[in-house]
């Protein structure tokens, strides 16, 4: 039996780290250092050391292009959490809520694997958000700085 707590205890564990955010932003009362310091963050993040052309700050050709990372950007409005994919900082999913005010994660049809989606955003891991298509605005395709450029626009 104790094995048996302990194992879900590590599991536990391993898991809320695998659900963690990667980078945080906020947006309505950051200043620039702070916003230069999530830049570098995500810079150095995504810094492949075997890349040849194009230097090692864009992450064009890395080696990790299956991976991604979760990105939280506060608004006044709220916490937007976005699914970024690694290799080239393109948005392939977002968390938001429905009209019964409960988390819903949706993902771009063909731009994340399912069986990361997951362990991208796993605070709603339900079937019925698999293959979202947008509705909503397009963040599909949209590299990361523009949707941050968008937040802070509206």
């Amino acid at each position: 039996m104790k094995s048996v707590i302990v194992l879900v205890i590590t599991w536990a564990i391993l898991q809320s780290s695998i659900w963690a955010t990667d980078f945080t932003l906020n947006l309505k009362s950051g200043t620039p250092a702070e916003y230069s310091a999530f830049l570098a963050g995500i810079r150095n993040n995504v810094k492949d050391a075997t890349l040849v052309y194009g230097g090692t700050d864009i992450p064009v050709i890395g080696k990790n292009a299956g991976t991604y990372l979760r990105v939280d950007l506060i608004a006044s409005v709220g916490t937007i959490s976005i699914g970024v994919r690694r290799s080239d900082l393109y948005v392939v999913a977002y968390l938001a809520t429905n009209e019964k005010k409960k988390f819903v994660a949706h993902f771009f049809k063909g731009l994340i694997d399912t069986s990361q989606q997951g362990r991208l955003i796993a605070s709603s891991p339900g079937a019925e958000n698999r293959g979202h298509k947008s509705r909503g605005p397009k963040l599909s395709r949209k590299p990361l700085h523009l949707i941050i450029y968008s937040c802070l626009t509206q």
